[in-house]
């Protein structure tokens, strides 16, 4: 399956954000004297378990999203979600059992994609609010492509959603008018019969 180049750029910021948030961790323990080779596995193991959960979940959106139907999708996202919380309690797990990593970065990690997600929409919001000032005499154009302060993941959802959307609203349309054209057709039917009469 080939990745979507937003799932891809997506995961290349949880990987970097994720690695930034090791580091941070790992220099934490330096600095309060309890550094060891077990704080540098369990960081390690924290990255990995972060990562691999972040891309399992990016690889489920995307193929939820290909179904086209918005009940399928979301059986599939809570069946992967599921999958995931297990996969990610038993990695944690053995992060924490096996005695040469330390269990806290471990721990930890798991607050890393909250991290990184509320760091970045917090710059995109601080680098939109300086182009609207920027230019706040020219009109605004909205294009959903270029949405800058939206997250790639909730961009992906927002279109897979409004694509539902207007397919639902496009058959209960198509519905209604095939009705009413039933209905004019009916009416038309009976206005030429009792002309012959």
């Amino acid at each position: 399956m080939k990745l979507d180049p937003v799932v891809k750029k997506e995961n290349l910021y949880m990987l970097l954000g994720s690695a930034v948030c090791t580091i941070i961790v790992q220099l934490v323990f330096w600095t309060v004297g309890r550094y060891d080779m077990t704080v540098l596995w369990g960081g390690l193991w924290g990255f990995f378990i972060t990562s691999l959960n972040f891309f399992i979940m990016s690889i489920a959106l995307q193929k939820a999203m290909a179904t086209g139907d918005e009940q399928q999708a979301k059986m599939k996202l809570q069946a992967s979600y599921t999958g995931r919380m297990l996969l990610l309690v038993a990695l944690m797990v053995v992060g924490i059992v096996v005695p040469f990593m330390h269990w806290a970065p471990v721990l930890i990690s798991v607050f890393f994609p909250r991290v990184v997600i509320t760091v970045r929409g917090i710059i995109s919001s601080v680098r939109n609010r300086g182009k609207e000032e920027s230019t706040a005499s020219s009109p605004v154009s909205y294009d959903d492509e270029d949405e800058e302060g939206e997250d790639g993941f909730e961009r992906m959802v927002g279109h897979f959603g409004k694509r539902a959307a207007s397919g639902i609203e496009a058959m209960n349309t198509g519905d209604a008018n095939d009705s009413q054209s039933e209905t004019e057709n009916a009416a038309a039917d009976d206005d030429l019969s009792d002309k012959d009469k």
